[in-house]
């Protein structure tokens, strides 16, 4: 019998925060990893001005210079009326070692508190 495990790092790359207007942004380092989910959890709006956040994930072959590699990820609008959870998968084959998080919620002040945690998966099989 043939089990399916995943070895997982669980990496907390954004501590909780009213962002306000603040762009906040994190590195990912996926090496040795074959895919990664992105959480990104927003809590409800302060306020009835602040309904949106926008998530965006870029590549790179180092931390000073990233790309958009897919049009999914690029200015995705979480809408925070009520808290939220964005989720997103990212298959690693073919990618770049790091991914950069940024999350930007709207122009308005007392903004969502926002964070984001990652799970990075190293797929492994093991024969019982």
């Amino acid at each position: 019998m043939t089990k399916f495990l995943a070895a997982a790092r669980a990496v907390s790359v954004l501590i909780p925060a009213a962002s306000a207007t603040t762009s906040r942004t994190a590195s990912i380092d996926t090496s040795g990893a074959n895919d990664c989910i992105v959480l990104v959890h927003v809590g409800a709006e302060a306020n009835t001005n602040s309904t949106n956040v926008k998530v965006k994930l870029e590549e790179g072959d180092s931390t000073s210079s990233y790309a958009t590699f897919s049009s999914d990820f690029n200015d995705v609008v979480l809408d925070n009326t009520s808290a939220v959870v964005g989720n997103y998968s990212i298959p690693l084959t073919g990618r770049k070692r790091y991914l950069k998080l940024t999350v930007t919620p709207d122009t308005t002040t007392n903004g969502a508190v926002v964070t984001s945690s990652t799970v990075l998966f190293d797929d492994a099989i093991r024969t019982a």
